[in-house]
């Protein structure tokens, strides 16, 4: 019985020792930050948006890996679009939730990401017929890829590109006097 007690007393010491040594080497990290970014498919041109995000991760030790989450939130306007019944400027605005697993060491990742966007697409018409503002909701599941580049502390370079599906599909349309 007592080498019993010594060998369950060793094993929760190991035990205790593993869970110590694990926690010291989980690592996790929060992040915000601000930025531009340039979306593109959901108006006829490029539009430049103003990016809000907060990310938390987490780093194993000895594992080139990372689980990342991050909420952002964008703001982007296309500037006026010309046609030939009318013109209409677009908003979008959207709240982003982003699962990634981010590969490679300081100053230089990789993350490939699935991620959710909820938000809605405002249309303004002005120089037509019974110009008016539509909104529709913007539902969308999308995957990406982003490289992550720490140029200073407090400077960092993330290029992304990726795809979407959208849920929803609004389609905003100028219609003639006839209609």
């Amino acid at each position: 019985p007592e080498r019993r007690d010594r060998l369950f007393e060793s094993a929760a010491e190991e035990l205790a020792s593993e869970r110590s040594s694990n926690t010291e080497r989980t690592r996790w990290r929060f992040q915000v930050g601000v930025g531009l970014q340039a979306a593109s498919a959901l108006m006829p041109d490029w539009a430049v948006g103003q990016l809000i995000y907060a990310e938390l991760d987490r780093t194993r030790a000895g594992l080139p890996s990372a689980a990342t989450a991050r909420l952002s939130a964008l703001r982007a306007a296309s500037g006026t679009i010309r046609g030939a019944i009318g013109d209409a400027e677009m908003l979008w605005l959207s709240l982003r939730g982003d699962a990634c697993l981010r590969f490679g060491h300081a100053p230089l990742w990789a993350s490939p990401c699935a991620t959710f966007d909820v938000g809605w697409l405002d249309a303004t018409g002005s120089r037509a017929a019974n110009a008016t503002t539509k909104r529709a909701v913007w539902l969308s599941p999308g995957l990406t890829a982003r490289a992550t580049l720490v140029a200073l502390k407090f400077l960092v370079l993330e290029p992304e590109a990726g795809v979407f599906v959208p849920l929803s599909r609004p389609r905003l349309f100028f219609a003639g006097p006839e209609s």
